[in-house]
């Protein structure tokens, strides 16, 4: 009976007494000789003799009889060793499967309400079982030597007999339904996350209708890039398809990521986020936030779109011209003549010292007439922020944004500027001019490659504000009940770009139409980068679904092994007892016993000592807390 995590999403079944398991392991018994193999080759001889002893003529009907019965018992004792050399084949582990990119597109079109990954079985409590009688004896004693001379193959990494123990596998589907609920992935290096992804997006690319995929890759990964954009050729979404990579900038779309927000805070506190630090920096980064906050408002009160490079060159230049356009403008709206009622106060302000020995006489006296004849009675809001600016020692102000001040030059030079800070009126850029909203609204595919190996810092602002620009427009559609079309996001190395709306994006995502699968090699990756334990739990709280590859951080195993449950392992102990036989004296005279005693111990259903083991490329998933699934996933070649 083929084991399967068939469409159904029903609890995974363990059985019923253990006496049942232990007479489905008495079967088995993989560690035990195959006896069956020498049973047969003597019937098979018995056979033969019998065959040979009547060549002279042909066979009476007592030996065609015992021919008949000796051949059949061969096929039978045959058939038992075949069915054991197979099950310590097994043991040797799968090999390494690779496959193209249709052969994963016929597979999801099978089911195409399902997400296939790979081939496996359900994982229940006989598997366990058996993975602790196997760890009592040596494996290269359990399978014969000749069978390890032919069948060279199975993973180099971990222990290959852990998928070995089932049986029989078959292909594993899990409903969409299910996975709405996030995935949380987590794999030392090399281990699994690289090729799921591409497993996984590959199938996203090519479900109906058509979805945004959106796949965030700090490496910049050119394989998946390449592969990607031949899943959107082959699903006819060749037109869908874009991607922002910093290093190769002439070819990537621009890309907005101050556009959209549904408050106007939300893009102070999106480049404030930039600047991380510890406790010790929140005052810098609150004066940071401020500093943002302000010259924001000031911006949309004249009309001009903040962008990151118009950012910088207000961060570096100082509010000065700013809030002279911004009084000028609010002193118009007001019915006056900004350059008649500011030229008033030109003399005063020949004598008044400005914030800095350049501070053009204008500035001054803007800011005097705004002072003296509108704060007192009309004051407004933006403008109180920026004078708040202003007014600061200079010296003072230089230090406080000294951390604020490399990020926005890192983000807004040479051609960075141009794909992150896009101009839109320039009309002879050829490049396509993005942004996040329009991205899930016409359901493109989209691949931002961060380079992160040469410039770490960057990439992870760059996915920072990434991050956040999504939230923002999800919360829009979550607002509106919008969920069509729907949103797959994959995002690998998650840690290094983890925010904290990111929290807010996974809690009320599956309102939006959002499914995410974010990758990471530890639970420990998640506390560093929150600086605290208790945020990052928050964040793994809402993934739902957990595939875990091989893990070595003793936190995920903790964590993972609590989301697999505990089962009852039976423990066995033989028993041995040899007592002289009483007012004997013949040494012969004895009494020997024998006995086996078991007893039932409560254990993790994946133990601690599987999860370092696991080899490459195969997983243990829980999918909604209830299907736990022992699989392994294929290599996607893309055909040359």
């Amino acid at each position: 009976m083929r084991d399967s995590c068939a469409e159904r999403s029903s609890l995974t079944r363990l059985p019923g007494p253990v006496s049942e398991m232990d007479e489905e392991i008495e079967k088995v018994q993989p560690w035990r000789p195959a006896h069956e193999l020498g049973a047969a080759l003597a019937w098979l001889g018995a056979a033969l003799w019998i065959a040979i002893m009547s060549m002279d003529g042909l066979l009476n009907g007592v030996q065609l009889a015992l021919f008949a019965l000796v051949l059949y018992l061969a096929i039978y004792r045959g058939i038992d060793a075949v069915t054991m050399l197979a099950i310590k084949r097994s043991l040797l582990g799968r090999q390494v499967t690779c496959v193209s990119p249709e052969y994963v597109v016929r597979k999801s079109k099978k089911r195409k309400d399902h997400l296939w990954l790979g081939w496996g079985f359900t994982w229940k409590r006989e598997h366990a079982q058996l993975i602790y009688e196997l760890e009592r004896y040596d494996l290269r004693k359990i399978v014969p030597w000749w069978m390890r001379m032919i069948w060279r193959r199975g993973p180099r990494k971990g222990m290959p007999h852990i998928h070995g123990v089932g049986l029989h596998e078959s292909d594993i589907y899990i409903p969409y339904k299910d996975l709405a609920g996030h995935c949380f992935i987590p794999a030392t290096t090399g281990a699994l996350k690289t090729r799921l992804l591409s497993l996984i997006a590959l199938q996203a690319i090519h479900r109906k209708p058509k979805q945004a995929v959106i796949v965030v890759d700090p490496k910049g990964d050119l394989e998946l890039l390449n592969l990607i954009r031949w899943a959107c050729k082959s699903a006819g979404r060749e037109e869908d398809f874009c991607y922002l990579h910093p290093a190769f900038p002439r070819e990537s779309v621009r890309l907005d990521l101050m556009k959209n927000w549904t408050t106007t805070t939300e893009g102070a506190s999106r480049v404030a986020e930039m600047m991380g630090g510890d406790e010790s920096s929140a005052p810098f980064k609150a004066f940071g936030w401020q500093v943002i906050n302000n010259i924001i408002q000031g911006m949309l009160m004249i009309g001009e779109r903040p962008q990151l490079r118009s950012l910088r060159r207000y961060i570096e230049s100082g509010p000065d011209m700013l809030i002279y356009r911004v009084i000028c403008n609010y002193v118009a709206k007001l019915g006056r003549d900004p350059e008649v009622e500011i030229k008033r106060y030109m003399g005063e302000a020949k004598r008044t010292r400005g914030r800095v020995a350049t501070t053009p006489q204008q500035v001054i006296a803007a800011v005097l007439y705004y002072k003296r004849e509108l704060q007192p009675t009309q004051p407004m809001a933006a403008i109180d922020g920026l004078l708040t600016m202003y007014e600061h020692d200079a010296a003072h102000f230089s230090k406080m944004i000294a951390t604020l001040q490399p990020i926005m030059a890192m983000l807004t030079t040479d051609e960075l500027a141009e794909l992150l800070s896009p101009d839109y009126s320039n009309a002879d850029d050829p490049r396509e001019l993005l942004d996040n909203a329009r991205i899930m609204r016409t359901g493109r595919v989209l691949y931002v490659g961060l380079h992160s190996m040469p410039d770490a810092t960057v990439s992870a602002a760059i996915g920072s504000l990434f991050l956040a620009d999504m939230v923002a427009v999800l919360g829009e559609r979550y607002v509106r009940n919008e969920t069509k079309p729907e949103v797959t996001l994959l995002l690998d190395e998650a840690n290094e770009i983890v925010n904290p709306p990111l929290v807010s994006m996974l809690n009320k995502g599956r309102g939006a139409g959002l499914m995410c699968f974010f990758f990471t090699q530890s639970v420990q990756d998640f506390v560093a980068k929150y600086g605290a334990e208790a945020p990052a739990m928050q964040l793994l709280g809402n993934a739902n679904n957990v595939i875990f590859g091989r893990v070595l951080d003793s936190k995920t195993i903790e964590y993972v092994t609590e989301k697999t449950g505990e089962t009852i392992i039976r423990q066995s102990q033989d028993q041995y007892g040899v007592n002289p036989v009483s007012g004997e004296r013949n040494i012969t005279n004895y009494h020997a016993s024998y006995g086996v005693r078991k007893m039932d111990q409560r254990d993790s259903l994946v133990r601690q000592e599987l999860c370092q083991a696991i080899p490459d490329l195969e997983y243990f998933g829980v999918f909604s807390g209830r299907n736990i699934v022992k699989g392994r996933i294929p290599v996607v070649v893309e055909k040359k």
